[in-house]
């Protein structure tokens, strides 16, 4: 840490005392934190073929307790793998990237595969084309993977969303190649709302649609309702920043029935809210009236006069005030957000609107913002805005969304660090996009 550049000897004769160390055989949490952290210190180039060994390393789970009747500490999941997945990712060590993806791949290495996926997301390019590969089976070894899983394929939504994060190109052509390979509409569902992760065009609507549409209808079929997936779809078309999809959605909501008719609604009508321009609030609000009118539970009608009508009542004081205002969307981030519940949705409202009808200036702004605004579900809006007006990326946005993750770190600032998840991957997506 201080930067004294330490001994072959030392370097080497750390890594061997860490591949030896049993968190499983100590009691000794210190211990066992501190060789973890002195790897990181460290974190020596030799050190990135070496960790590729050890995340390479198969995985015996055991989940017979102990004496004490807790749960054993698996070594190679919680402790050799956990780290050398954190090492290879500081290193940004790109010979990993297909290792990585076989980790991903690896059904009983779920324990480490959200770790996986945020090293992959150091090295997007490296890795897309292993994750591709995953998906449709082209590599031999990663091939052999998908036979571990389930008729469900539970590796292809991991894939999915990987691969969506990187917000390639090459990756969007990927899980669209994919499409019609889906063949559960668990994984159907999993693919359209991970494609909110690229750039918005109509052909990219046009492929949500197309997913949606294969789904099973918002039904009421006695024992076993239908629809669940398309109501997690009705819930993401606002992410599109595309006002004709806020109309799209309560329409396509309107005749839902069975047990997910109130969530599809919900989700319908708040992605609508979250997309209404002056023209489309009588229609929002007809939506929300009419679902508050449609015989809903005591306990229903208070869940939809918390969440869904203060809602429209706080997004809708954003909307009369600025219309269609952009720069005025974005002043409004100045407002401080009372503790009320759901106030939180002026702000989220006013991020909204500024990429719905904002330009790369605007994108600039919300950036210098976002050190005012620390409520973790605007910063989220604020975070997606951003992504909506960077199509191309870049490098310069992302080293300064970067900077106010780490000062939120270095100040310990644990309502903005809440949002600060979201700013770290937008960053990593712009850095990705402007490298095509």
């Amino acid at each position: 840490k201080a930067g004294v550049k330490l001994d072959k000897t030392v370097v080497d004769g750390l890594w061997t005392c860490f591949t030896k160390y049993k968190p499983s055989k100590t009691n000794s949490i210190q211990g066992t934190q501190a060789i973890h952290d002195a790897i990181l210190a460290v974190k020596d180039p030799s050190y990135g073929d070496k960790a590729i060994v050890a995340i390479k390393a198969p995985v015996i789970l055991d989940d017979s307790p102990s004496q004490a009747g807790t749960k054993k500490v698996n070594d190679q999941i919680e402790f050799w793998q956990t780290t050398s997945i954190q090492v290879i990712k500081e290193l940004k060590y790109k010979a990993a990237a297909k290792p990585l993806v076989e980790v991903l791949m690896t059904r009983n290495k779920l324990g480490v595969a959200n770790l996986a996926s945020a090293a992959i997301q150091q090295m997007p390019k490296d890795a897309e084309p292993y994750l591709a590969a995953g998906l449709e089976g082209t590599d031999p070894d990663l091939a052999k993977l998908q036979t571990d899983w389930d008729k469900d394929k539970g590796y292809v939504p991991i894939l999915i969303n990987v691969l969506a994060y990187t917000s390639l190109d090459s990756a969007r052509e990927a899980i669209t190649a994919y499409l019609p390979k889906l063949d559960t509409d668990l994984n159907r569902a999993a693919a359209g709302q991970m494609l909110i992760w690229f750039p918005t065009s109509p052909q990219l609507i046009g492929t949500y649609k197309s997913i949606y549409a294969k789904l099973p209808p918002i039904a009421d079929k006695g024992d076993n309702d239908t629809g669940a997936e398309r109501a997690q779809l009705l819930s993401v078309a606002s992410e599109f920043f595309d006002p004709s999809l806020g109309p799209w959605a309560v329409g396509e909501a309107a005749g839902a029935k069975g047990t997910n008719m109130l969530s599809a609604k919900v989700g319908a009508i708040q992605s609508a809210i979250k997309l209404m321009g002056p023209g489309d609030k009588a229609g929002v609000e007809k939506a929300l009236t009419n679902l508050e009118n449609s015989g809903l539970s005591v306990n229903e009608k208070k869940q939809v006069a918390d969440n869904v009508r203060a809602v429209f009542k706080f997004a809708d004081e954003a909307l009369a005030k600025c219309q269609v205002d952009a720069a005025c969307y974005v002043k409004e981030l100045d407002e401080p957000i009372p503790q009320t519940m759901n106030a939180n949705w002026k702000a989220i409202k006013a991020a909204y609107m500024a990429g719905i009808h904002g330009n790369e200036q605007t994108r600039k702004d919300l950036i210098a913002h976002i050190t005012k605004v620390t409520n973790p579900g605007a910063r989220l809006a604020m975070a997606v805005a951003i992504n909506h007006l960077a199509p191309k990326g870049d490098v310069a946005d992302a080293a300064a969304l970067e900077k106010i993750v780490d000062d939120d770190a270095k100040r310990k600032d644990n309502e903005a660090l809440r949002g600060d998840d979201a700013l770290t991957k937008v960053a990593l997506m712009l850095r990705a996009r402007a490298s095509q």
